[in-house]
């Protein structure tokens, strides 16, 4: 079995927990952005966006199977 988180909070590295890392920061620059030019009733050009993101693997997560489930 295994298991991944979605943030990679403080704690995912101390639990070995893998995660994917985003970068919330940026998110939220970018979502203040926009409700603050429809406030100010300006168009928003890209309503919606995708920001990247990166896998960190870590002791959580086991490798795949090399032969199938009978």
């Amino acid at each position: 079995m295994s298991v991944t988180g979605f943030d990679d909070s403080t704690f995912a590295k101390e639990a070995e927990l893998t995660t994917v890392r985003q970068r919330p920061y940026d998110m939220a620059v970018k979502a203040a952005q926009k409700a603050l030019a429809l406030i100010e009733g300006r168009p928003v050009h890209e309503p919606f966006e995708t920001f990247p993101v990166q896998l960190q693997v870590r002791g959580s997560t086991a490798k795949p199977r090399t032969s199938p489930l009978l």
